[in-house]
């Protein structure tokens, strides 16, 4: 019996690598959704392979079973999605990073946010603010000149999360005006949100440079 079962186990598995390497775009979706739908990890490296295929909905796929099954261990899957040609794929692979995110991967969230799509763009703001330090502060602001509303809500709370530490409120406290451009632009941008988060994140600094611009919003139409 034992034999019978080691065998059956050996075989499936067979099947299963026949149909990622030779199978038919059906196959390899059905293959797939059995992954998700058994919440099967034992197919993890099955389905990095599969961000290979030449087919985007079966990339899209995977990079989705991937980001709902994965852990830390798919760091590499989550990095190799996000050099997709097709939104979806690395849509997944930076929320993959978001969510299991550890050791060096704080320059790709950076490039993401240079990535076409805006969403994505968002998560990489946000991871960031999650895993990101000091040195993370000129680049966020660099990017705040991003024409996405949602995105620059992101890099501002993600600004505001890390300066919760003495030497990044210190470092955003030692740059000059100049260098603050994007910053002190949202003071004048026609958004609710915007405008609250740019004071919450003065005030997380500790940042007496804003007073000016404060006094100026006593007069906002927005009575919050």
């Amino acid at each position: 019996f034992n034999f019978l079962l080691i065998f059956f186990v050996i075989l499936s598995g067979l099947c299963e690598s026949s149909v990622i390497l030779y199978g038919t775009k059906t196959k390899k979706i059905e293959f797939i959704k059995k992954v998700l739908n058994n919440k099967d990890k034992v197919y993890l490296k099955e389905l990095g392979i599969l961000l290979d295929d030449e087919d985007k909905e079966i990339r899209m796929m995977a990079s989705y079973a991937l980001y709902e099954l994965g852990d830390s261990t798919c760091i590499d899957y989550y990095k190799k999605a996000l050099n997709d040609p097709f939104w979806q794929v690395r849509l997944y692979g930076i929320k993959g990073l978001f969510k299991f995110g550890e050791g060096d991967i704080l320059d790709v969230l950076i490039s993401a946010l240079n990535d076409s799509y805006w969403q994505v763009r968002y998560y990489g703001a946000i991871g960031i603010g999650k895993y990101g330090n000091e040195e993370s502060i000129e680049v966020l602001i660099s990017h705040l000149n991003d024409e996405n509303i949602k995105v620059k809500e992101a890099i501002l709370i993600s600004l505001k999360n890390l300066m919760w530490e003495n030497v990044s409120r210190n470092t955003f406290k030692s740059m000059n005006e100049d260098k603050l451009k994007n910053v002190f632009d949202c003071f004048d941008i026609d958004n609710e949100n915007i405008k609250l988060l740019i004071i919450s994140l003065f005030d997380s600094a500790n940042d007496k440079r804003c007073i000016p611009y404060l006094v100026k919003l006593l007069g906002d139409k927005s009575d919050e």
